[in-house]
């Protein structure tokens, strides 16, 4: 997990409020959004200890670009994992991705 700063002159300048996440093999990489105001305190006053950390994230599936990058559609932060270790790996993510798409297949 990758940490920036809010925008210069805005009351998030003092604040993380963006993060660059990557699965655990490096192969998906995406900045959800919608991270709180309190999550962003949270983060911010806790940095050092959450780098590296796991988030859960929510999305509307995978995503490549011309050049083969891979990321997610519309990722959303949901939270911190305070119960896993490790990112889920890119094929991980396509199980997950499938068995999602399986269950709106009627």
């Amino acid at each position: 997990m990758v940490c920036g700063y809010g925008t210069k002159g805005t009351k998030n300048e003092f604040l993380i409020s963006s993060l660059t996440v990557e699965s655990a093999d490096g192969k998906v990489t995406t900045k959800p959004t919608g991270i709180t105001e309190s999550d962003m305190k949270k983060i911010t006053k806790n940095q050092e200890s959450l780098m590296g950390r796991i988030i859960e994230m929510k999305c509307c599936g995978l995503s490549h670009d011309r050049d083969g990058n891979w990321s997610t559609l519309h990722p959303v932060f949901k939270s911190i994992r305070d119960d896993k270790d490790e990112a889920d790996s890119f094929e991980d993510i396509k199980e997950i991705e499938n068995m999602a798409k399986s269950l709106t297949q009627d």
